[in-house]
């Protein structure tokens, strides 16, 4: 897999990284960047899983309501694998949380992705997150450089 080299695996009392035999392995990264004069800091959460490839669609459908409140993600395809995905800007009122899918109202700040290999039961469910909102133009070169992380992905076989 393609990852950013900016990023820190962070390991901070092993609380932000966890393992599963085989059948799952989760991780957070971080980098903070400078933007008009702030410190922003922005997170890759990366799970490692399997799953019934026959529940599929029912696994996509959930992620994706639960985070967007949308079901129908956009979708790649490939040889080797099936890319979910979508972007919004996620923010909270008080207590409620209000979600911006319209990149022309607002530039997202949240990604989230469903990469399934089409050989196995392995999946990777990859969100990245932002703690500020984003500079006007910066929506399309952070799309492509997420897109870049979902389509380098490959499963090992066996494995």
């Amino acid at each position: 897999m393609w990852f950013p080299e900016e990023y820190q695996v962070l390991h901070k009392n092993r609380e932000d990284y966890a393992i599963n035999n085989d059948s799952y392995e989760s991780w957070w990264a971080v980098y903070n960047e400078e933007v008009e004069g702030k410190t922003q800091a922005n997170y890759i959460k990366t799970e490692f899983l399997t799953s019934n490839p026959a529940d599929e669609s029912i696994h996509v459908e959930a992620l994706f309501k639960r985070r967007f409140g949308l079901s129908i993600p956009n979708k790649i395809e490939n040889s080797q694998t099936r890319i979910y995905y979508q972007s919004a800007y996620i923010y909270f009122k008080g207590t409620e949380k209000r979600v911006i899918v319209d990149k022309k109202k607002h530039i997202p700040n949240t990604y989230l992705a469903y990469v399934a290999d089409k050989r196995s039961n392995k999946i990777v469910q990859i969100s990245f997150d932002s703690s500020d909102k984003y500079k006007s133009g910066d929506e399309e070169k952070k799309q492509e450089w997420f897109l870049k992380m979902l389509k380098n992905i490959r499963f090992n076989e066996g494995k």
